[in-house]
Parts: C-alpha cells; sequence; structure tokens
C-alpha cells in the first residue's frame, strides 16, 4: 500500500470501495486537472449520505439564519461575519469564473468576516483585528461530482497584497451512499515578497488546519442529516409494520383453504382477517423489495429494525 504523506488525512482505505464505484470515482478524480496541482490535504470518505446531503449542507444562504457555514466560521472566532446569498448565472446575467481555476460555476457567493491577526500568525504578534475576505463557488456534475472552490484574500496580514489562498472541494458519489471527499490547497503569489516561502509554509499550515477542522464539521453535519432521515424511516416503519405480526400469527390458524388431506374445504373465520390478510400481503411484498434495497447498501442496522418490529429478532 502506497505510503501516505503525514500531511494528508485519510480515514478509510480506498481499497474497500465498490471496485466499479471506485473505478467510476478514480476517473473523476484523474480528470480533475486543477486539484492534481493542488497539495491534497484531506482524502476520506462519509459514508450513508448523498451527494444531494452535502449540497444542502453548502448551499442553504445563511445571511443572519445561523445556518452551517456561519456557525462553523464563529466556531473559528471568526466576527463581522457577512455571507451572501448564492448567485447563479441568471442573476449575475454573466457567466460565473473561477481565476484560479479558470472554469465555470453555477453559484457564487462572498463571505467576509474579521479575527485576531495573533491567531492567524501564531508568533507571538499583537492582537490585531485582520479582515478576510472569500469568493465561494458551487457546481455540481449530474449525479457525480460536487466541486466546491474557494478563493481567499486578507487584509492586515503580512505581505497580506502578494499572496491568495485557494482551496478545492472534490465530493464525488462512490455508491447509493456514500461519497468520496478529496480537499486541495494551493499558496498563489501575485507578485514577488520577501520570505515567499515562509509565507507560503505559514499560510499552507494554516489552511490545512482549518479545512481539516472543516471536514470533520461538514461531516458531523451530514451525520446528523443521516440520523434524522434514518429516524423518520423508522417512524414511518413502524407505522407500516404494525399491523403485520398480529396478521402472521393469525393467519396459519384461521384462513384455511384446503385440509391435510387435500380436499378442498371451506372454513369459516372473521370476514375482516381477508382484507387484513390481504393488506399485509402487499406490505409483505414491498418489505421484500425494501429488504433487498437494504442488503444492496449494506443497509444492516434499518433490517434490524424491521425484524425486531416483525418480532423476528428480539435484540
Amino acid at each position: 500500500m502506497r505510503k501516505l504523506s503525514p500531511r494528508m488525512v485519510q480515514v478509510r482505505d480506498p481499497s474497500s470501495f465498490d471496485k466499479k464505484a471506485g473505478s467510476d470515482q478514480l476517473d473523476l478524480q484523474r480528470r480533475d486537472k486543477t486539484l492534481s496541482k493542488m497539495e491534497v490535504i484531506v482524502s476520506s470518505t462519509i459514508p450513508d449520505v448523498s451527494l444531494e446531503d452535502f449540497s444542502k449542507v453548502f448551499l442553504t444562504d445563511e445571511q443572519g439564519q445561523g445556518g452551517f457555514y456561519e456557525s462553523w466560521m464563529r466556531e473559528t472566532d471568526r466576527e463581522n461575519i457577512e455571507i451572501s446569498q448564492w448567485e447563479d448565472e441568471d442573476s449575475l446575467e454573466t457567466l460565473i469564473v473561477d481565476d484560479f481555476s479558470g472554469e465555470s460555476f453555477l453559484k457564487r457567493r462572498t463571505v467576509t468576516a474579521t479575527f485576531n491577526k495573533a491567531q492567524f500568525l501564531r508568533d507571538g504578534s499583537p492582537s490585531v483585528e485582520a479582515k478576510q475576505m472569500q469568493e465561494q463557488y458551487f457546481r455540481q456534475e449530474k449525479d457525480q461530482k460536487i466541486v466546491f472552490a474557494s478563493s481567499t484574500k486578507m487584509e492586515k496580514v503580512p505581505f497580506a497584497d502578494a499572496f491568495e489562498v485557494h482551496t478545492r472541494w472534490v465530493v464525488t458519489q462512490l455508491r447509493t451512499s456514500e461519497l468520496s471527499v478529496k480537499v486541495g490547497l494551493f499558496v498563489v503569489f501575485k507578485k514577488q515578497a520577501l520570505l515567499e516561502s515562509k509565507i507560503r509554509a505559514g499560510a499552507t499550515k494554516e489552511g490545512r488546519r482549518t479545512q481539516l477542522d472543516l471536514f470533520l464539521k461538514t461531516r458531523n453535519a451530514l451525520g446528523k442529516v443521516n440520523e434524522e432521515r434514518t429516524l423518520a424511516q423508522q417512524l414511518a416503519l413502524q407505522e407500516f409494520l404494525t399491523p403485520i405480526p398480529r396478521v402472521i400469527d393469525l393467519c396459519p390458524s384461521s384462513l384455511q383453504f384446503c385440509n391435510p388431506m387435500g380436499q378442498n374445504e371451506v372454513v369459516e373465520t372473521d370476514p375482516s382477517l381477508f382484507e387484513e390478510f390481504e393488506n399485509a400481503k402487499l406490505k409483505l411484498r414491498a418489505i421484500r423489495l425494501f429488504f433487498k434495497d437494504c442488503e444492496e447498501r449494506d443497509d444492516f442496522e434499518t433490517l434490524k429494525f424491521i425484524l425486531g418490529k416483525m418480532n423476528v429478532v428480539n435484540d
């Protein structure tokens, strides 16, 4: 196995991916030329979520709403946060192009905030309020890939006019319920500056720290989305499954159309049971299809829940 750089976080071995899904995902990554030029600082997977879940987290218009991205910024001690609404080509009446990659995007928004310069430099500098200005870009390519890119400039930080920090998230769908996330970072110098290597190292170190923290918070937020969805599914399933065990218990003794000798025989029974039985049969057919879907997604917790409600398992 390839030895991992200590600068890159990898939570899960890619060899565990579904072969076809892993192959498709690798093809998408190979085609991402911009990411290949950057330092990949996060390489991981997030289970039990979809691209739709990811886009819901990142596409929330958060101005004054305390959404995910704004709450994360507050946790990193940013203040005076302003997040614009996402703009698209129709509202701007022009193409949305990221100057760093030269690519067009579907949406764009701006984020500004202030922070303590001493916290950023971490070198004993005096406490001075600095400012960061960020352009964020978002694009989804069919149902396979999302690109979330950002370009960050700063004020009141040494040599702030000389460099920009660019990040790029490439999120691809591995399977129905698993995402691959790669995050790249690159420091661009707009003009020559003294101590360029030191500035690059410092900006890269800080960018790596904040992007890893953002990834972990994103994974937690998506985990909550999945928990809420699972709870809603279980509540719906509970209502759906409730009558089935009773019908299964009643039917063997009450609904008999042939006696053991094979001769047709009419058995007296409660007429309402026939309707209940037919409804249960339809539900059981639906459950068989649901079982198959759960097995394909390796969703064993839901399978266990269903079997428990049907009194098939006790724990």
